[in-house]
């Protein structure tokens, strides 16, 4: 993924080694912004960020019990368990 990114001008910003939860975040030289970390599971998440939009008023969802629940869904292609 940081090869492609890379490859199409972004910049490569922090890497996180972690052995469970690796990410990797990048930026563009405008400063557009785009991160892929792994959570719980093995499941990823693909976060962007933008310089033009302002801060919101809305705040943050909160998660009950502190954790986000994991998919319940399976599928042969996206499931590392499956098959």
């Amino acid at each position: 993924m940081a090869r492609h990114w890379t490859g199409h001008g972004y910049e490569i910003v922090a890497v996180r080694e972690h052995p469970e939860n690796p990410a990797v975040y990048a930026e563009t030289p405008e400063g557009f912004g785009i991160r892929l970390p792994f959570g719980a599971a093995g499941q990823a998440f693909l976060k962007a960020s933008t310089p033009c939009a302002g801060e919101s008023d809305v705040p943050r969802p909160e998660k009950p019990g502190g954790r986000a629940p994991l998919p319940h869904v399976e599928s042969g292609f996206w499931s590392a368990a499956a098959g």
